[in-house]
């Protein structure tokens, strides 16, 4: 079976042995990059995907998969709480044991005010994706407000016209690790 390398953003691709590379090894690299602005309304302690933040990737049997996100998120008003979790499928992972009333979230932060955006980043080696060579993995960003208001992507919720305003990019990224 031969390893499928491809650049998503040139649409190149490039095939290699399985027995050329090593343990450890880069076999694939997907990356999504999601360069709009956008906002969802949100219902307390709901989670909901973040519109344009999922990759797919097919994976060779017993490969690992090294997830990566970056999302610049707020909300419209403080104080707040923003949590965000990564998930395979419909499975989160990398997320804390959320004991007692806590979240079990991968990433979260607490605004103070409606100016805040925060990056939030996070990395995690999936040991067990579960890929056969054959059948693509989704991996997404997922997202939720404690208090159920709108939460924002991209931009802060203030957002005017002017040079101390900002806009910004986020992205997830997958890495297949031979294994």
């Amino acid at each position: 079976m031969a390893v499928i390398s491809s650049n998503a953003l040139t649409g190149i691709t490039t095939r290699m042995a399985d027995n050329a590379m090593s343990a450890g090894s880069i076999l694939q690299v997907v990356q999504t990059v999601k360069s709009d602005i956008s906002s969802q309304a949100q219902t307390q302690n709901t989670w909901v995907d973040i519109a344009g933040l999922s990759a797919n990737i097919t994976p060779a049997s017993g490969s690992k998969v090294l997830v990566q996100y970056n999302v610049y998120g707020g909300t419209d008003s403080g104080p707040d709480n923003l949590y965000m979790r990564m998930v395979r499928g419909s499975t989160a992972i990398n997320v804390g044991p959320g004991t007692g009333n806590r979240q079990a979230v991968s990433t979260g932060h607490w605004a103070n005010h409606n100016y805040d955006l925060s990056l939030h980043s996070s990395s995690f080696l999936d040991g067990s994706p579960g890929g056969d060579g054959s059948t693509a993995i989704t991996y997404k960003v997922q997202w939720t407000d404690y208090y159920g208001n709108t939460t924002y992507c991209n931009r802060l919720y203030n957002q005017n016209d002017s040079d101390w305003s900002w806009e910004t990019t986020s992205s997830i990224t997958l890495w297949e690790v031979a294994a």
